[in-house]
């Protein structure tokens, strides 16, 4: 992660915007911020951690107390990083939470925090990825960059007063810094994997012990082997009661079929007494059946000759009818003459009045002549309004025009005088441009006369023997760094063997703390034991190459500053060759000139855009006032010809109303007369029409009712000599017959139904006297030598068996439901049973993993720290390296002996430091304020050079250091001083924040920060 530029307004103790541009200062450069004490040195670390993360580095600094005193009310407190990271730019701006005065009233407003981060595009172009939630914002950067504030300040940026923190963190707080800058977190969620499957597994064992119990708890026992003997005892007697139960299942076919037979042979005794009473009675109604059959034989003959009879008296019937309905017609006949002739008076009425309606004939042409003049009149009376109408308006118009008129005249003048104000300051232009380009040539020479010159042809000698030197060494120590890496896998995998090899049967394991060991590691005869001391001298070897690596690069440095040095005042020394005589001032008042003549330039251009669009509105409002004054010149023309049109429409309309009659002008009223006028000629027709209509109906139905009853008349006369030939046959026919007279022959007659009943009776009763003697018959021969059965005794001997059958039934069900039951406990138990087994085994394994990754075993390590303290180890080898170099060979950083520390999970990750004078290892707390800013320094450095040999995923190059160098004495200032530059030359951005003059005097590079009362100021001095 490289800082490129910062840009901080209101922010501590900077009042106007102040810009760093970090790229000005070169690659990977060695910089010092340097200025007097609150002039606002840390201030810019402040705003850099809190651009990011929205804090500062220091914790007591909040929103409101960020904001600079000297700044004006409306200027907003913020703050703009653009940083690069894995090849990507990106820009994140800032404004906390802070008060600003009202856009309406005189007051104060509160502005909420916010935040706007966006990421530059291969093209140039930006994307947002925050648009302004200082949450999201806050998510995304920690997100991004892999880091939380609290570890930002502890591993990149070294705040005044915070070196001793990462030193001296406890082991907790130390392991989350580590675990999130190496990525040791999957070792963490294998352990929570483990644990979780552990418990897991713990769990489903115990349910399953829970079930298993409360199966036990079904069943009324306490143990298992008392179900099994139980389910035995319930089996058998299943067994025997069943074999009961077939024998009483024969009894009791037996006597069911004894009792069948019996109930049978009574039932045909009863029968055969049945019917013999049944036949006696039958016998009794012989005599009422002979009568019956006598009737029936005179209905049947009655019924064969009265159709004859019957067609008579129908034809006595009809003659009847007809005699009423002539009666009828001779009464209608009369009545239709009587209504023909009034519907004649009627019409000859009717016709005398349609004779009188001349009249309303004649007003209606004259109420339509009204209508037609009315029509004419409307179209009349609205243009003669229309016309008064456009009269007004153009009078209406004149007086605005000329009031716009009026109003245009003082806007143009207004932009005259504006126009006139703007060109004298555009006439000033080009003499700000021609200075800005002399003071552009003034400032570039005295940017680049700075150095002395130097001799380069050596120099480049001396880079290229270094170079190889360099190439060389970076070889050799990748080869002594794969091979420490080969020993040390060899190392961490034998581990497990060596801890396998010490057991003894009954110990307990150090790992897991089993005293079981089924499968123990053992040694892979393949491949060379490795032990630490092996270990110890590869990392002595390692150590020394980076030692000789440093060396030589802190000498190609310093010979590459030489020749970049040399280069640049080759450079200046030809300029100055060809712009001689130009006057060379001091960078401050050359950028303070440019400052005041840009700011000048820029108000001529912005004057320069507005007079254009001055003139544009002028000439605007110009041509508008112009097309105004024509258009008032037309509606003074327009308006003598739109007042003598209106004059002329009033006289016609004057002329029109003389031949309407007034009442008639009103159309509602005059449609109404039309209409009632219409009402009256339409009921005069109406009338007549239905006077015509009636008599001739009239007509119509005396002539049909006339026709009728001639016609009847001939009809009644063809029904009478019909009669008198039926009465002949009918006469003929009793005479035949065996009836003495049609009295007798009437008594004898039955309706259909009654003769039907009759005939069935009869046949009933014959046919129900022979069915009785043949079932008597059969049932006499089936009873032929048999008595009848005693069939109480035969269901006293079914009841008792069957009893016995039922209660031994029951009693079967309730065994076998109870069998049933044990078994399927038993069953039950055996599966959970086996469920168990395959948990405890699973437990075994998984249980004991577990415990090792947690801590839980022998070894109170968890998995992840033993990781992190291996990483640790390394991270202190190279620490150390440095650490002895600034200490002068006295200190070295280690990691304190376990032994030593709390026997519990959070163990491992302590230091201390071992004293080559007193040979004693001691805890960092007690080293002195300069050895602490050393020690810091050095842990520092490490773990960035080692999370990059690592590839983390955290890119970390840059560091800041605030102040602590003032500790220092002169020669341990020295070996500080070139620990950062090794550091440097490896690619690495490095700020260092002192008051410490030798630092000045070693680093060109610098930005100052100086503040005048007013605000603080900043400038970059890059070379």
């Amino acid at each position: 992660m490289r800082f490129l530029s910062l840009s901080i307004q209101a922010f501590g103790p900077f009042a106007d915007k102040q810009v760093i541009d970090f790229q000005e200062l070169g690659n990977s450069p060695l910089f010092l911020i340097d200025g007097p004490t609150g002039a606002g040195k840390s201030s810019i670390l402040h705003a850099i951690c809190f651009a990011l993360y929205g804090e500062t580095t220091d914790e007591a600094r909040k929103d409101f107390a960020v904001r600079s005193d000297n700044a004006n009310d409306d200027v907003l407190t913020q703050v703009e990083l653009t940083f690069s990271l894995r090849d990507k730019r990106y820009r994140i701006t800032r404004t906390p939470t802070q008060v600003r005065p009202a856009k309406r009233g005189d007051g104060f407003t509160e502005e909420k925090a916010s935040a706007h981060f966006c990421q530059y595009l291969d093209d140039g172009s930006e994307v947002t990825l925050v648009a302004k939630k200082k949450k999201d914002a806050d998510d995304m950067i920690r997100e991004i960059i892999g880091l939380s504030v609290e570890q930002f300040r502890q591993v990149m940026v070294l705040p005044q007063g915070k070196f001793r923190e990462l030193l001296l963190a406890k082991s907790d707080a130390r392991q989350s810094i580590l675990s999130t800058l190496f990525q040791t977190q999957v070792y963490q969620k294998i352990e929570q994997i483990l644990k979780d499957k552990a418990a897991l597994i713990k769990g489903d064992y115990e349910q399953l012990q829970e079930m298993i119990n409360q199966a036990l708890a079904e069943a009324e026992v306490q143990e298992l082997s008392q179900l099994d003997s139980r389910h035995q005892q319930q089996t058998d007697l299943v067994k025997r009661l069943t074999e009961q139960k077939q024998q009483l299942e024969k009894d009791r076919q037996q006597a069911i079929i004894a009792y069948q037979d019996g109930k049978k042979l009574a039932q045909d005794f009863t029968e055969y007494a049945r019917l013999q009473h049944a036949q006696s009675e039958h016998l009794q109604r012989q005599q009422e059946m002979a009568a019956e059959q006598q009737k029936l034989m005179q209905a049947e003959q009655a019924a064969r000759i009265e159709p004859g009879f019957k067609a008579l008296q129908s034809q006595q019937a009809d003659i009847k009818q007809l005699q009423r309905q002539i009666a009828e017609s001779k009464q209608q006949e009369a009545k239709s003459a009587q209504q023909l002739k009034q519907h004649e008076a009627q019409l000859t009425t009717a016709q005398q009045q349609h004779q009188q309606r001349q009249p309303l004939l004649d007003r209606q042409q004259q109420l339509a002549n009204f209508q037609e003049t009315l029509a004419g009149f409307d179209v009349i009376q609205q243009q003669c309004q229309q016309k008064h109408a456009a009269e007004q308006d153009a009078r209406q118009n004149i007086v605005q025009a000329k009031a716009k008129i009026d109003e245009y005249s003082t806007r143009v003048k207004k932009g005259e005088a504006l126009i006139h104000s703007l060109q004298q300051n555009v006439d000033k232009l080009p003499d700000a441009i021609e200075q800005q380009a002399v003071l552009e040539q003034q400032l570039s020479l005295s940017r680049q006369l700075q150095q002395l010159v130097v001799q380069g042809k050596q120099l480049n000698q001396d880079i290229g023997r270094q170079q190889q030197q360099v190439s060389q060494c970076q070889k050799a120590l990748e080869a002594e760094n794969n091979a420490l890496m080969t020993l040390e896998f060899k190392w961490h995998s034998s581990q497990a063997a060596i801890l396998a090899a010490q057991l003894n049967p009954g110990d307990a394991c150090p790992v897991c703390g089993s005293v079981e060991h089924p499968a123990p590691a053992e040694h892979d005869n393949n491949h060379e034991t490795v032990n630490k001391s092996m270990i110890q001298a590869q990392r002595q070897r390692c150590e020394e190459q980076q030692q000789a690596l440093q060396s030589v690069q802190v000498g190609l440095a310093t010979i590459q500053r030489e020749l970049e040095v040399c280069e640049s005042q080759q450079q200046q020394l030809g300029k100055e060759q060809q712009v001689s005589g130009v006057k060379i001032a001091s960078l401050a008042e050359i950028e303070q000139a440019l400052c005041e003549n840009r700011k000048m330039i820029n108000e001529c251009k912005a004057d320069q855009q507005n007079l254009l669009k001055a003139s544009d509105k002028l000439q605007a409002m110009q041509l508008e006032s112009q097309r105004l004054a024509t258009n008032l010149q037309q509606l003074e023309q327009l308006l003598p010809d739109l007042v003598a049109a209106s004059a002329t429409a009033q006289m016609k309309l004057a002329d029109t109303e003389k031949g309407l009659p007034e009442q008639f002008r009103d159309k509602s009223v005059l449609d109404k007369a039309i209409k009632e006028n219409q009402q009256a000629l339409a009921l005069l027709d109406s009338q007549l029409a239905e006077a015509q209509q009636r008599f001739q109906q009239a007509s119509q139905n005396f002539s049909a009712i006339a026709s009728k009853k001639t016609t009847q008349l001939q009809h009644l006369q063809q029904l009478q000599n019909k009669l008198q030939l039926l009465q002949q046959q009918w006469q003929q026919q009793l005479a035949a017959s065996n009836f003495v007279d049609q009295d007798d022959f009437t008594q004898a007659c039955l309706d259909e139904f009654s003769l039907r009943r009759l005939q069935q009776d009869v046949n009933e009763y014959q046919q129900h006297a022979k069915t009785l003697a043949d079932n008597l018959q059969l049932l006499a021969q089936r009873l032929n030598e048999k008595s009848a059965p005693d069939l109480a005794a035969l269901q006293s001997n079914l009841d008792n068996v069957d009893g016995r059958y039922q209660l031994l039934d029951k009693e079967l069900s309730q065994a076998a439901i109870s069998l049933a039951n044990s078994g399927n406990l038993l069953k039950r138990i055996e599966q959970y049973q086996t469920r168990q087994q395959e948990h405890r085994e699973n437990y075994e394994v998984i249980g004991t993993l577990a415990n090792a990754a947690s801590g839980k075993g022998k070894v109170r390590v968890s998995l992840e720290r033993f990781v992190l303290a291996d990483i640790l180890d390394n991270v202190l080898s190279i620490a150390s390296q440095r650490l002895h170099i600034m200490s002068k060979g006295q200190y070295r950083l280690v990691r304190q002996a376990e032994e030593q520390q709390k026997r519990n999970v959070t163990a491992g990750l302590d230091l201390a430091v071992d004293d080559a004078h007193t040979g004693k290892v001691r805890p960092v707390a007690t080293l002195s304020g300069g050895e602490s800013f050393m020690a810091s320094l050095a842990l520092a450095l490490a773990l960035s050079e080692v999370v990059q040999q690592r590839s983390g995923g955290i890119e970390l190059d840059t560091l800041f250091i605030d102040e602590g160098f003032g500790s220092l004495d002169q020669e341990s200032l020295q070996l500080a001083i070139n620990t950062l530059i090794d550091l440097q030359s490896t690619g690495r951005t490095i700020g260092v924040i002192s008051h410490v003059n030798e630092l000045k005097e070693q680093m060109a590079q610098r930005i100052d920060v100086r503040n005048d009362g007013s605000g603080s100021k900043v400038q970059l001095i890059a070379v």
